[in-house]
């Protein structure tokens, strides 16, 4: 499972697509579920073309199955990207469940987050 670590410091869909299981839901805030191939990298690709996209993602715990196969990572993840001449930035919280196929390889079976920041109050 650690290889998964270091996906947020690429913004190459690939490689953030090859540690998705083919049978993945990706759970992203103000956008639909994403429980396909094509859905994910669309949104993953969605949010790569951020310009000045920057990514930090922390683990804070880690823990896998006694009988193996299935295991949770949970972490702290700040973005920061330029929109529109100014920096705009969130953080918040990541959960991940991970599986381990026969191959041995670790997937990532569904991925989700949600920000720790307030949501602006809409003009009323």
């Amino acid at each position: 499972m650690r290889r998964g670590w270091r996906r947020g410091q690429s913004n190459n869909v690939d490689v953030w697509d090859a540690f998705h299981a083919d049978d993945a839901a990706r759970l992203p805030p103000n956008e639909p579920v994403a429980d396909s191939r094509e859905a994910i990298r669309k949104s993953v690709g969605e949010l790569m073309s951020l310009p000045g996209l920057s990514i930090d993602c922390k683990p804070i715990e880690i823990e896998i199955a006694r009988n193996g196969g299935l295991g949770y990572l949970y972490r702290a993840y700040g973005l920061a990207w330029d929109d529109g001449g100014k920096r705009s930035t969130d953080k918040g919280k990541k959960v991940e469940i991970w599986k381990e196929p026969p191959n041995g390889h670790w997937k990532c079976v569904v991925d989700t987050w949600s920000s720790d920041l307030s949501l602006a109050t809409p003009p009323g």
